[in-house]
């Protein structure tokens, strides 16, 4: 049986439930919520191949697999303000980059040339059928967008891009007030959505859950699985295999509004069993 090691905030509803989990099914498991916990070493050969071991507890294990969670937010306790702590910072994560990426194991979810900008990225590879962003920095310019677009419009999902936190309003006007919970001075993204009816599906691995349906269409459709593993097989070239998928219906036709690479766990907590052993059986391949 593999050990898990597991890197993510402990604040992290996700990692909690997961640990719990794996507690009550006797799993060996090391839960690491800052990078210095993760012991490990990376040799490279005469042709440039790579093996790295992990290891916790000033051990090594030959068999292990990698669940990421959050991994900028386990950086949180040494990003400070002066240059030193920012230094020492970026090395963590310039080295949990590096094993994550070169380990040979199971990874959930691995970075790539990107690190894990994987919700970014995944606008380029499904870009088809996705709703686009709008980036903005300045407030009016977005409401005038909004105006541009017309009526069809019922909602926006607003991001602040250096925290990332999110809000969704219905009327341009009102991210004035809103927008108070996740900082008026910064740069944002926003996606105008004509519905405010979802899909939320998530993908574990080659499975996939039905999360939500708020709309009049089939999900255990044959063309609804095609279109979920289209997704799957794109997110995974990037390295994904954790993720949830927000659709949307747009003049008739499904398009997605989002995919999360951290999903948060009110998202499935109604099927957390499942889940998990989905999870598990994915971390012990």
């Amino acid at each position: 049986m593999k050990h898990i090691i597991i890197l993510g905030p402990s604040e992290d509803l996700v990692v909690q439930n997961f640990v719990k989990f794996l507690i009550k099914s006797d799993i060996p498991f090391t839960h690491c919520s800052h990078p210095r916990q993760v012991k490990f070493s990376v040799n490279c050969n005469r042709v440039g191949n790579f093996n790295v071991k992990l290891g916790v507890d000033n051990s090594y294990m030959d068999d292990t697999s990698i669940f990421v969670r959050h991994p900028y937010e386990i950086l949180y306790q040494v990003r400070q303000n002066d240059k030193e702590t920012h230094f020492i910072a970026q090395e963590y994560f310039s080295s949990l980059w590096a094993v994550c990426s070169l380990f040979d194991g199971k990874v959930i979810n691995r970075p790539n040339i990107l690190a894990w900008q994987h919700d970014q990225q995944s606008k380029n590879q499904l870009k088809s059928i996705q709703i686009q962003d709008i980036w903005f920095s300045n407030i009016n310019d977005f409401q005038i967008n909004w105006a541009n677009v017309g009526d069809e419009i019922i909602e926006a999902h607003i991001e602040e891009t250096v925290t990332w936190k999110r809000v969704i309003i219905k009327q341009p006007n009102s991210l004035i007030e809103k927008g108070k919970d996740i900082g008026l001075q910064s740069n944002y993204r926003a996606i105008l959505a004509s519905s405010a009816e979802y899909i939320i599906d998530m993908c574990i691995g080659g499975k996939y859950f039905s999360l939500l349906n708020e709309t009049q269409y089939d999900t255990n459709c044959e063309e609804h699985i095609s279109l979920i593993d289209k997704i799957y097989y794109n997110m995974s070239q990037i390295g994904l295999g954790f993720f949830a998928v927000i659709f949307s219906i747009v003049k008739g036709e499904k398009k997605i509004v989002r995919i999360l690479s951290n999903p948060p766990f009110h998202l499935y907590s109604h099927i957390e069993d499942v889940v998990h052993q989905c999870l598990l059986k994915e971390l012990q391949k």
